[in-house]
């Protein structure tokens, strides 16, 4: 069996259980090195353990036995009359090697193998005096190899190797616990209980191999804190062992090293679960380390956790599939709180204070469940994939001929949204890496003794379309010239109208006798001065002195640089070296749209992109002809709106209220969204914005964007996007910041028929004045995003010290309020029984929320009725139609979802009734919802999953 293996982090819930008990009447042999307890009849442990039968008891009384341990039979080793303080203490002055497992020598103070019911209780277990200096023999405190028992109530300190010179190897384990199931039947079934671990090298708890089983509880384990010789872990579940890991306080696992997330290799954990399954973490105290929960496995439960001060890593970091991770508190992370990658994993309901980025999903992922994750100051609550593409090339040399030569065996490796990744080129020189997100990308062949590669890298923007052609030139290294790309600046925009622009200059090694003088610019915008910083390999170029807007390209010259052997580059490659420069020209506002076409004079496109050319405010007006209602049909997205511009859909001749001008986004492409601003104080009003694959209006930058009166739906994202990480939760009196300040939604707890008379919350900043719009929407696909279809009305609210909204009016409606932020408003626009009704909010500074969740209008019940309604989506949270639903108990009925899943039933109050879901090749969660005396309106949902496959369930 190979015994050395990293210690990793990990969480896991298990059910099972473990042998424990001693013999009726046990003898017992008591033990005393100095004469302080009467009927001690041993000197030595050992000597009494080795007269002992099976079964018996060995009490130890008070005192430091120099001795190293052997227990091979069911024993019960107990301090006697010992305090919390442990005072029967085995430290030995001298180890020697216990037990060689697979080649690897290991040196155990207490050593049980081969028996059942071997447990030790209120022993202090105490490395201090041992002379292994280094990294073999493997040192250990307490090794439970093919052995059951329990450990209870006991210390164990000490456990690092004598030389501080060795302070790196990887030894030195307080309890480890193997059933040497990789060389044969061994089996292990240890509870670690009520425990103190302290003082360790490597590890505090370890558990590995298939045949082994664990109750790791209530135990402290104090790690070393910032330390630069070893990344420690507290507790590891590992290599297929299996058990729960409950209740433990765990803590000060810092390894320095790991500085910044991306030259973090290796990092200190609390607990780590490590290729093993079906685990359960759960009620752990964990602080002050880098990866707190670290699991790699399936089935595991990560569940009421309380984790604090995350350094340079995440919070719980989850790779897997089928995994739960709900109901944890997250607080004070500089990474990620949560992290997973894989499949059918639930993220539920964590509270996540203080986080750089809440919830992370990295690629590759299908089918993960996300919902009720609650986020305080957190920067980016939601990080999670979008279209999945692929990135791939050929490495290949140069034949005499001018033929490609493909080069196998090159290892390539890629970097960037959340992944790292290696691959090697095949026979015929090919590489790829699927399943990727749209995100950027650096993809790095790996040079070796007989080739470089031209490019060293690429710098690649993946955004949904497949990448094929990112090839890489193997030539010897000696005479390889440094190759150079110059692209623009990442956060550089294609469109600015400030200066200077900045492009990224990147050669393949380092060189010298690069400067300002080796860069040529071109473009219309008669660019005057060039700066160039850096070192090494890398540089950045800001160009400026521009004399008109225009076009503005940078290339470096061949012969420019030089590097380490004498070469001189060739002339620069680019994917994008051409940014546009704006002047102000004073364009003429408004600038009216006059015809429906996508594009060429008089069309929203061009208006567009006159307004992003000018440096003020500019407004754009409709005058289409042909009747008042028009559609313009787009074939592409249009362009992001740059700068401020007001566009005004209330001004197409025959506006009465409604909008008569449509954006229909349905062959623009996938993911392509009907307005884009980034930029500051905007307006979008009076438009119909629908069909577009991603959302209808995304706010990526600016503020005091106004969205308001517009008919916005069936698009395939969000009705309004601030950021890009979809819905955006809110936060307590909207401390947070970001797109239009990342202004709170109302929450619309209910709607009801009678004009439409909308119950609410609202809460934002304190002793501020709100504009809130009511609408509703047919047919809504996804009521968590909803959208806003048909304006209902608007009250204007004003908050109190709290942020809660107090007090407010307007023409044509009525609104009371409850005093803690809840309202009442009552509009004479009727909803229809079915629709389903969501609202925004607008702050004074003009920034508008993204739509509420939204709230269905129920079918109208008379006094002896109630309705049970619900619906039926994937673990993905796909709503699914036609699945037929059936009603039973004292109604019978069946009826079938609709296209956003949704079904219901009208029935006597007071009745007894249950409520199934079944269609073809699905299992439904849970099986049957059952009321019982029901007097008000009940809801059961359903999740479904294809037969064979584990699931989830949420009931409401």
């Amino acid at each position: 069996m190979k015994f050395v293996k990293t210690l990793i982090l990990a969480l896991v819930w298990v059910a099972y259980s473990l042998i424990a008990g001693q013999q009726a009447h046990a003898q017992t042999f008591i033990v005393d090195d100095d004469a302080q307890c009467s009927g001690a009849n041993y000197t030595r442990i050992q000597d009494a353990v080795n007269d002992a039968p099976a079964g018996a008891t060995i009490a130890v009384c008070p005192g430091i036995y120099a001795e190293q341990l052997r227990l091979d039979k069911a024993l019960t080793l107990r301090g006697f009359g010992t305090d919390a303080q442990n005072q029967a203490v085995i430290r030995p002055s001298q180890l020697v090697e216990s037990v060689n497992i697979g080649g690897t020598p290991v040196a155990a103070v207490v050593y049980v193998t081969n028996a059942v019911n071997v447990n030790l209780e209120g022993i202090t277990v105490d490395g201090a005096a041992n002379n292994v200096s280094d990294c073999l023999p493997y040192l250990i405190g307490v090794l439970y190899f093919n052995a059951s028992g329990e450990i209870r109530g006991s210390t164990v300190k000490s456990i690092r190797l004598s030389d501080p010179q060795q302070a790196g190897c990887q030894s030195g384990v307080g309890i480890f616990v193997l059933s040497g199931s990789d060389a044969g039947d061994g089996f292990s079934n240890v509870q670690v209980i009520d425990n103190r671990l302290f003082d360790y090298q490597k590890a505090g708890i370890a558990a590995n191999d298939a045949h082994t089983q664990v109750l790791i509880h209530n135990n402290t384990l104090t790690g070393d804190g910032a330390i630069a010789t070893n990344a420690q872990d507290g507790i590891q579940v590992a290599f297929g062992a299996r058990g729960v890991i409950s209740n433990n306080t765990v803590s000060d696992h810092i390894y320095t090293p790991c500085e910044t997330y991306e030259n973090c290799t290796f990092a200190g954990k609390n607990i780590i679960v490590f290729q093993s399954d079906d685990v359960n973490v759960t009620g752990n105290i964990l602080s002050r380390s880098q990866l707190n929960i670290r699991v790699t496995g399936n089935r595991t439960v990560i569940r009421d956790n309380s984790i604090t001060d995350v350094i340079t890593r995440d919070g719980i970091f989850v790779v897997g599939d089928f995994n739960d991770i709900i109901s944890n508190s997250i607080t004070n992370v500089s990474a990620a709180a949560v992290f997973v990658r894989g499949s059918y994993n639930t993220v539920a309901y964590n509270a996540i204070t203080n986080a750089v980025r809440g919830v992370q999903e990295s690629s590759p992922s299908s089918n993960n469940v996300f919902l009720g994750n609650t986020f305080i100051n957190t920067q980016t609550q939601f990080a999670l994939l979008s279209t999945l593409a692929a990135i791939s090339g050929q490495a290949y040399a140069v034949n005499p001929d001018n033929t490609p030569l493909p080069l196998s065996g090159i290892a390539v490796t890629l970097a960037g949204g959340g992944a790292q990744l290696t691959t090697l080129t095949d026979s015929n020189g090919f590489y790829s890496f699927t399943n990727l997100a749209a995100a950027d990308y650096t993809v790095t062949p790996t040079p070796n003794a007989d080739y470089a590669f031209t490019p060293a890298n690429r710098f690649l923007n993946l955004s949904g379309a497949n990448i094929t052609n990112a090839d890489f030139i193997g030539a010897s290294p000696s005479s390889a010239p440094p190759v150079v790309v110059i692209n623009r600046a990442t956060r550089q925009p294609d469109t600015t109208n400030r200066a200077p622009i900045n492009f990224t200059v990147t050669f393949n090694e380092p060189v010298t006798e690069f400067d300002s003088s080796d860069i040529a610019v071109s473009g219309s915008a008669r660019a005057t001065n060039v700066l160039v910083t850096g070192t090494g390999a890398n540089y950045n170029v800001a160009v400026s002195g521009f004399t008109t807007r225009g076009t503005v390209t940078a290339i470096v010259n061949a012969g420019a640089a030089t590097d380490a052997t004498g070469n001189v580059n060739p002339a620069s490659t680019s994917s994008d070296n051409t940014v546009t420069y704006n002047a102000p020209d004073n364009i003429t506002t408004p600038i009216t749209v006059t015809t429906n076409a996508d594009g060429g004079a008089g069309s929203l496109r061009e208006a567009i992109t006159l307004a992003n050319l000018d440096g003020g405010a500019d407004i754009i007006n409709f005058n289409l002809a042909g009747g008042a209602s028009q559609i313009i049909n787009l074939t592409n997205a249009l362009p992001p709106i740059l700068e401020t511009i007001i566009i005004d859909g209330a001004t197409q001749p025959g506006f009465d209220g409604s909008p008569l001008v449509t954006l229909d986004g349905a062959a623009a492409g996938a993911g392509a969204n009907g307005l884009t601003l980034e930029t500051d104080g905007c307006t979008v009003r009076g438009l119909v914005i629908t069909n577009f694959g991603g959302s209808g209006v995304r706010v990526t930058q600016g503020i005091g964007n106004r969205i308001t009166r517009n008919s916005i739906f069936g698009n395939g994202g969000l009705g309004i996007d601030l950021g890009v990480s979809g819905v955006t939760a809110n936060d307590a009196q909207d401390a947070d910041a970001g797109a239009n300040d990342l202004q709170n939604y109302p929450v619309i707890v209910s709607a009801r028929r009678g004009s439409t008379i909308v119950n609410g919350t609202f809460n934002s900043v304190a002793s501020q004045s709100f504009t809130l719009e009511f609408f509703y929407t047919n047919g809504i696909a996804d009521a968590a995003s909803a959208e806003g279809q048909e304006f209902i009305g608007a009250v204007n609210v004003t908050t109190d010290g709290n942020g809660n909204a107090v007090a407010g009016a307007t023409a044509g409606s009525v609104i009371t309020f409850g005093g803690d932020g809840s309202f009442t408003a009552t509009f004479p626009t009727t909803a229809p029984a079915g629709s389903f009704v969501t609202a925004t909010a607008t702050n004074s500074a003009g920034g508008t929320s993204e739509f509420s969740a939204a709230s269905r209008v129920p079918v109208q019940t008379t006094a002896d009725e109630v309705l049970i309604e619900g619906f039926v989506r994937t673990a993905g949270g796909t709503n699914l139609a036609n699945v037929t639903i059936r009603l039973t108990g004292s109604a019978q009925a069946a009826t079938l979802t609709d296209a956003a899943g949704h079904y219901e039933f009208k029935v006597a109050a007071g009745g007894v009734y249950q409520v199934t879901a079944s269609r073809r090749g699905l299992a439904f969660a849970p099986s049957r919802a059952a009321f019982g005396g029901i007097t008000s309106n009940r809801t059961a949902d359903f999740i479904a999953i294809a037969k064979g496959r584990a699931f989830r369930t949420r009931m409401k």
